[in-house]
């Protein structure tokens, strides 16, 4: 069929079909709608939880910056994610005579994936620097609870960022952005390879913060139980981590089944198909590629392990709402402090 035809037409042609199954498979159609419901869904619950959040962030202000932090790089998630399948669905809907209309070039895919690649680079280094903020906070108990600049804090946030970006441009290096697609993909024969190499350090990374978290609740616990004759500061200073380390261990729990099985089948993928067929690969990542379910869980594992935000839900909602109610004839502004304050202790000395 193609003998008259040279090589780079023929490939043309290769993409041009793909392009056209790309967009008439019904799975793909309604995996792309599913994923645009999870994408608002992430944005809502997340946004729902910053309004009602409260005092849950009751720590060290060097913590409070981090898990806030980890908070904005879910909900930019799950934004870039919506990007992306909102300008899939957009693409994908007209019918074209010419199948060869739907493919993209890599300098467009760029702008519409590079983007959730930063926000998942970001998402791996964000749970690496809170471990290491409460290693801080583990080893400097006795002092840590007087630091009150949150230098720590943003030199951490700093370091998400730097190495977002350098896991990003890790990705770009080599990168051909004038070559059609057919498929929204910064990825290509050339970096394959590259980006195998750095997936699986991502998996190092993400596996060593639910190994650290979970090693410092240990030391943590046996920490308190061998404290005697400490100070009170020393005794809540310790309280505080158990109590930080507690409401995180099931965060990183949730990030890790979300975000390890597109870490460890991404390069056992491109093992397998160094060239990534644009057909395969993309029932590939709608399979593995469970990272987005992640913002819409985030909101509902934290309201799950703290009651106080159920609470504070419950109270949103009109629901029980007797506390709510006496404190409000007061005017001074400052009760509603007080109650909240009263309750992270009872939590934090039951």
């Amino acid at each position: 069929m193609y003998t008259n035809i040279s090589n780079d037409n023929r490939s043309y042609l290769v993409l041009c079909g793909t392009a056209e199954y790309l967009a008439g498979n019904d799975w793909l159609w309604v995996a792309r709608f599913l994923r645009i419901v999870v994408a608002i869904t992430g944005v809502t619950l997340c946004t729902i939880l910053l309004r009602i959040q409260g005092k849950y962030l009751a720590f060290h202000p060097n913590a409070r910056i981090l898990l806030f932090c980890h908070h904005i790089w879910a909900i930019l998630q799950s934004l870039s994610q919506l990007i992306i399948h909102l300008f899939d669905l957009a693409r994908f809907s007209p019918v074209h005579k010419d199948p060869c209309q739907y493919l993209v070039t890599t300098f467009l895919s760029l702008f519409i994936r590079g983007p959730a690649s930063l926000t998942y680079h970001g998402q791996y280094w964000s749970l690496a620097t809170f471990t290491v903020e409460r290693c801080v906070a583990t080893v400097y108990y006795r002092t840590y609870e007087h630091w009150n600049r949150t230098i720590l804090a943003k030199i951490l946030f700093l370091l998400q960022v730097i190495f977002a970006v350098i896991g990003l441009i890790t990705v770009l290096i080599g990168l051909d952005l004038s070559q059609l697609k057919p498929m929204t993909s910064i990825s290509s024969e050339k970096t394959s390879s590259r980006i195998s190499n750095y997936t699986t350090s991502m998996a190092v990374v993400e596996a060593f913060a639910l190994g650290a978290f979970c090693g410092l609740l240990y030391f943590n616990k046996r920490k308190k139980a061998q404290l005697c004759e400490s100070t009170l500061t020393e005794k809540y200073q310790i309280d505080e981590n158990i109590r930080a380390i507690s409401l995180m261990v099931p965060l990183v729990v949730t990030h890790f089944c979300c975000f390890m099985p597109g870490l460890v089948f991404f390069p056992v993928y491109m093992k397998i198909d160094p060239n990534l067929d644009p057909r395969s690969y993309a029932i590939f990542v709608e399979i593995f590629n469970c990272a987005p379910f992640y913002p819409m869980l985030f909101p509902v594992v934290l309201v799950w392990r703290h009651k106080m935000l159920r609470d504070n839900l419950r109270r949103a909602m009109g629901i029980n709402n007797k506390t709510s109610t006496s404190v409000s004839l007061r005017t001074d502004g400052r009760n509603e402090e007080q109650v909240q304050h009263f309750a992270v202790l009872k939590e934090l000395w039951q």
